[in-house]
Protein backbone atom coordinates (compact mmCIF):
# COMPACT_ATOMS: atom_id res chain seq x y z
CA UNK A 1 0.00 0.00 0.00
CA UNK A 2 1.10 3.29 -0.27
CA UNK A 3 2.38 4.72 2.44
CA UNK A 4 3.43 8.33 0.66
CA UNK A 5 6.79 7.74 3.53
CA UNK A 6 10.62 8.32 1.84
CA UNK A 7 12.17 4.46 0.94
CA UNK A 8 15.32 6.10 1.33
CA UNK A 9 14.77 6.45 4.77
CA UNK A 10 13.64 3.21 5.58
CA UNK A 11 16.12 0.19 6.48
CA UNK A 12 15.01 -3.18 7.31
CA UNK A 13 17.22 -5.22 10.28
CA UNK A 14 18.55 -8.29 10.18
CA UNK A 15 16.53 -9.59 13.12
CA UNK A 16 15.55 -13.44 14.39
CA UNK A 17 14.23 -13.78 10.78
CA UNK A 18 16.28 -15.41 7.93
CA UNK A 19 18.20 -13.11 5.83
CA UNK A 20 16.81 -13.76 2.33
CA UNK A 21 13.17 -12.88 3.41
CA UNK A 22 14.69 -9.41 4.67
CA UNK A 23 16.82 -9.15 1.20
CA UNK A 24 13.30 -9.89 -0.16
CA UNK A 25 11.37 -7.27 1.70
CA UNK A 26 14.50 -4.60 0.77
CA UNK A 27 13.73 -5.65 -3.31
CA UNK A 28 10.25 -4.99 -2.92
CA UNK A 29 10.47 -1.20 -1.94
CA UNK A 30 12.76 0.44 -4.26
CA UNK A 31 15.04 3.20 -2.12
CA UNK A 32 15.21 0.84 1.08
CA UNK A 33 17.96 -0.31 2.46
CA UNK A 34 19.37 -2.73 5.44
CA UNK A 35 20.30 -2.06 8.54
CA UNK A 36 23.14 -4.50 9.92
CA UNK A 37 22.51 -5.39 13.40
CA UNK A 38 25.73 -6.28 14.76
CA UNK A 39 24.43 -8.33 17.49
CA UNK A 40 22.14 -9.86 16.11
CA UNK A 41 24.57 -11.21 13.33
CA UNK A 42 26.75 -12.42 15.51
CA UNK A 43 23.88 -14.01 17.78
CA UNK A 44 23.51 -15.93 14.50
CA UNK A 45 19.43 -14.66 14.21
CA UNK A 46 19.14 -13.96 10.57
CA UNK A 47 21.03 -17.46 9.82
CA UNK A 48 24.78 -18.64 9.83
CA UNK A 49 26.45 -15.86 8.89
CA UNK A 50 30.08 -14.01 8.97
CA UNK A 51 29.71 -10.80 10.19
CA UNK A 52 32.63 -9.54 7.65
CA UNK A 53 31.59 -11.60 5.11
CA UNK A 54 27.78 -10.69 5.17
CA UNK A 55 28.80 -6.62 5.42
CA UNK A 56 31.02 -6.96 2.88
CA UNK A 57 28.77 -8.49 0.90
CA UNK A 58 26.05 -5.67 1.18
CA UNK A 59 27.77 -3.07 2.22
CA UNK A 60 26.37 -1.03 -0.96
CA UNK A 61 22.24 -1.64 0.36
CA UNK A 62 23.36 -1.26 3.83
CA UNK A 63 22.64 2.31 5.37
CA UNK A 64 23.37 1.71 8.82
CA UNK A 65 24.44 -0.63 11.89
CA UNK A 66 23.11 -1.51 14.97
CA UNK A 67 26.18 -1.58 16.92
CA UNK A 68 26.41 -3.62 19.77
CA UNK A 69 28.11 -6.74 20.85
CA UNK A 70 26.19 -10.90 20.93
CA UNK A 71 27.51 -14.53 20.52
CA UNK A 72 27.02 -17.39 19.42
CA UNK A 73 28.77 -20.34 21.82
CA UNK A 74 28.84 -23.79 22.01
CA UNK A 75 27.73 -24.69 25.51
CA UNK A 76 27.85 -28.65 26.59
CA UNK A 77 24.95 -28.31 29.39
CA UNK A 78 22.54 -26.22 27.31
CA UNK A 79 23.81 -27.02 23.40
CA UNK A 80 24.28 -23.67 22.25
CA UNK A 81 24.72 -20.36 24.44
CA UNK A 82 23.53 -17.43 22.23
CA UNK A 83 23.38 -13.32 23.58
CA UNK A 84 22.92 -10.18 21.53
CA UNK A 85 22.60 -6.59 23.01
CA UNK A 86 25.68 -6.52 24.94
CA UNK A 87 27.75 -3.99 25.43
CA UNK A 88 31.02 -3.92 23.31
CA UNK A 89 33.83 -5.56 24.45
CA UNK A 90 31.54 -8.68 25.90
CA UNK A 91 31.34 -10.61 22.98
CA UNK A 92 32.16 -11.46 19.24
CA UNK A 93 32.48 -8.48 17.28
CA UNK A 94 36.54 -7.40 17.37
CA UNK A 95 37.22 -4.02 16.84
CA UNK A 96 39.04 -4.74 13.11
CA UNK A 97 34.99 -4.49 12.26
CA UNK A 98 35.18 -1.06 12.77
CA UNK A 99 38.25 -0.96 10.79
CA UNK A 100 36.32 -2.40 7.68
CA UNK A 101 33.95 0.11 7.73
CA UNK A 102 36.19 2.58 7.57
CA UNK A 103 38.02 0.10 4.26
CA UNK A 104 34.30 0.23 2.41
CA UNK A 105 34.32 4.00 3.27
CA UNK A 106 30.71 3.60 5.58
CA UNK A 107 29.51 6.98 5.35
CA UNK A 108 25.99 5.92 6.85
CA UNK A 109 22.19 7.49 5.75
Amino acid sequence: KETNLDPNKLALETIEFPLENTLDQIKKVKGAKLCIDTGHVLAKYPGDYDLFELTKKYIDITSEFHLHDGYNFPNRIKGKKIEDHIALGEGQLPIKFLKLLYEKNFRGP
